[in-house]
């Protein structure tokens, strides 16, 4: 495995977290556990292979720099293992000082002196350090003194100019300005090159995709999903998109609302389960509401089983699981030695805390469902719903019948049950096709040239873009919205329909919308095309929260053009311009133009 520079197993950190202060010398001091554990990360497993720029993405609080610190040795793990093969070199923007009045030159010698460097090795980083950082006199100045653009100048440095096999980089690059953000870009590019293995966190995705070949996609301290950046990036930008629309947009805010309690496409990821999910009607995303002790039992004429449904998916052993991703589920706890998950108010995806019950072939008629669960909340119990998926008319319904038995310190004990019919275990791609019908649909997004077969384009031929909608019902106000991004994530290209047809109506059907080029506009390179279908009264200077988003397509499409041959013409665009030479007399500044 020396191919392998991080290896991450079953990594999981606690913080502890006491209620009261006394808490803390009551466990010291008679030895009682008096503390909760946030899970801060919990059961993340990975490997970056050595020389590969890994970015690290998640919505805030989603442990990414608690990651980092782990990976560089500034916090150990509460389990797991974390192997880390090569010396590392941090950098989260911050120079580490002790002492505000020293300066950048005398705080950098320190820093070296304490990696272990000889005078003579510091000596030669510092020549580097000094070259790089370009902060002149400053260099001279007090470390208080500095701006945070120029302490994430002189941190930078002093991480990439020391000799390490790892650099961990957290949220720095966005405290410089431009030119030092594409210096330290180029930089670091060429220490991948050379062999170094990059670890990058930042909530900005344009420069995780300039940086990194693969991304991490970190959710409430756990891997969601690892991958190719190419493949990743696109499907977090459309989940925080859609979270955006949701909760800024007020139509979209409005439809969510009213449909509640439809089944939507992504509701049934297999067809092998029954689908349940507890839900929060109260409007206080900060009140606490924590579940556990979370049991099924699938009661027939004959007799009743029960499972219980792990609150953790890792932890194997039981075919149930919860839907963690796009759902109202949040971190684990552990009070007390039981471990609870936070079910969410208001989260970005769909409403309600999801469960998926495996069904072990045909359940017999007149089967009932019976759930169990803990609550420890401040909230009523009546805010407190757990409802099934009926596929056959595409609603979630509630529980026939519900208890709620009342305990101390805020916790109530839940059980529910409802029959089990062919209409919640029937469960196909089909019949969930059938049953949701958004009313807008992105269908396809393409780029053709003068070979409408082919996404290569001609450097200097036709260029078409075609983005194809399917409608079920007639919409008014509708207009289209593209983005040309290259690769790199730099935005090309933007133009709304509205700017050409303004506002249209669409019946029910398929209609594509194309964007005509009668000359590919584009230099040569890899494009992709993002597009968005919205309604509403489109103006440059309009309210963005007053349109309603139909829906997303976030580099679905893609087209690549190649470099004209023996061409000398470079750049992001291949436009050329019309060229007059013209000859101007000494004393005549009437200019007589000659077309060349």
């Amino acid at each position: 495995m020396t191919d392998i520079a991080v290896d991450v197993q079953g990594l999981s950190v606690a913080y502890r977290v006491y209620a009261r202060r006394r808490d803390l010398l009551t466990e010291v001091f008679l030895r009682r556990n008096r503390h909760d554990d946030y899970w801060a990360l919990r059961n993340c497993t990975f490997r970056v292979p050595r020389g590969q720029r890994m970015g690290i993405i998640g919505r805030n609080g989603a442990g990414k720099s608690t990651l980092l610190r782990v990976i560089s040795g500034a916090l150990g793990p509460t389990s797991g293992i974390v192997d880390v093969r090569g010396s590392v070199a941090v950098m989260n923007g911050a120079v580490p000082a002790w002492n505000g009045d020293q300066t950048g030159i005398d705080l950098t010698r320190l820093n070296l002196r304490l990696k272990g460097y000889s005078r003579e090795r510091i000596d030669h980083f510092l020549d580097d350090i000094i070259d790089f950082t370009e902060l002149g006199a400053h260099l001279h100045m007090p470390l208080k003194t500095y701006s945070s653009g120029m302490q994430a100048r002189l941190s930078f440095a002093i991480a990439t100019s020391v000799d390490s096999d790892i650099v961990i980089i957290d949220e720095v690059l966005g405290a410089g300005d431009g030119y030092f953000a594409a210096k330290a870009a180029q930089r670091l590019r060429a220490l991948c090159d050379d062999g170094r293995t990059l670890l990058f966190v930042s909530h900005s995705t344009h420069a995780v995709r300039s940086m990194c070949d693969s991304v991490l996609w970190l959710e409430d301290g756990e891997v969601r999903a690892i991958g190719p950046t190419v493949d990743l990036v696109p499907s977090y930008e459309l989940e925080l998109a859609r979270a955006a629309d949701q909760s800024i947009r007020v139509p979209n805010s409005h439809r969510a609302s009213a449909e509640i309690h439809l089944m939507r496409e992504d509701d049934v990821p297999n067809p092998a389960t029954v689908r349940v999910r507890l839900r929060r009607v109260d409007i206080d995303p900060s009140a606490s509401c924590r579940i556990r002790d979370l049991t099924a039992t699938w009661i027939t004429e004959k007799k009743s089983t029960t499972d219980v449904v792990p609150l953790d998916n890792s932890s194997g052993g039981s075919p149930h699981e919860l839907r963690l991703w796009n759902s109202a589920w949040g971190r684990l706890h552990t009070r007390s030695g039981l471990t609870s998950r936070e079910l969410l108010s208001h989260p970005g995806g769909s409403p309600g805390g999801q469960i998926c019950l495996a069904v072990h072939g045909l359940l017999p008629p007149g089967t009932r469902l019976a759930m169990r669960w803990t609550c420890q909340t401040s909230l009523p119990a009546k805010d407190l719903v757990l409802e099934i998926l009926d596929v056959e008319f595409g609603r979630w319904t509630a529980f026939t019948q519900i208890a709620c038995t009342p305990g101390d310190g805020g916790k109530f004990i839940f059980t529910a049950q409802t029959d089990i019919t062919s209409a919640h275990t029937s469960i196909t791609p089909m019949t969930v096709s059938a049953v949701v019908r958004p009313r807008c649909r992105i269908a396809d997004v393409r780029a053709t040239g003068a070979d409408s077969n082919s996404n290569a384009i001609d450097p200097m031929g036709p260029l078409t873009l075609t983005v194809v909608l399917d409608v079920n019902e007639y919409l008014r106000d509708v207009f289209l919205v593209i983005e040309i991004y290259r690769t790199d994530g730099t935005l090309m290209y933007f133009q709304s329909s509205s700017e050409v047809l303004g506002e249209v109506s669409l019946s029910s059907g398929r209609h594509a919308f194309q964007f005509s080029f009668d000359s590919n506009p584009f230099g040569d390179g890899e494009y992709t095309i993002t597009s968005t279908a919205l309604a509403g009264i489109w103006a440059p200077t309009m309210d963005q929260s007053a349109a309603e988003v139909f829906d997303r397509s976030i580099e679905t499409g893609r087209f690549s053009i190649p470099r004209r041959a023996n061409s000398l013409h470079g750049g992001v665009t291949s436009v050329r311009a019309v060229l007059h030479v013209s000859d101007i007399g000494a004393d005549d500044h009437q200019i007589g133009t000659q077309q060349a």
